[in-house]
């Protein structure tokens, strides 16, 4: 039980940091290059808006247990949803570091 860290996939820039529509709280890291990680649901958030990040960085905890609420996660390049797990296999933005 209690807060688990949410933490960023990669380093980027907080372009969205709050409650949006219905999805409840909102990061949206820009990540450069058009491709940007959207991270929602029922957390606390500990970034604001402008804020740089680094990889692993924490941007906020989870409220209670997690059963409670599922974290929904997704990276989108141009706009268009990307499949998850290949892109962080591939280590998907470290090279350009």
């Amino acid at each position: 039980g209690g807060q688990q860290p949410i933490l960023a996939g990669a380093e980027g820039k907080v372009v969205h940091a709050g409650p949006l529509s219905t999805y409840g709280q909102v990061i949206i890291l820009d990540h450069g290059d058009q491709i940007r990680s959207i991270t929602l649901g029922k957390y606390k958030i500990h970034v604001k808006k402008g804020d740089q990040v680094s990889k692993s960085q924490v941007l906020g905890y989870t409220e209670g247990r997690l059963r409670d609420g599922k974290i929904y996660f997704e990276i989108r390049n141009q706009d268009k949803i990307q499949e998850t797990y290949p892109l962080l296999e591939r280590n998907w933005l470290t090279a350009n570091q």
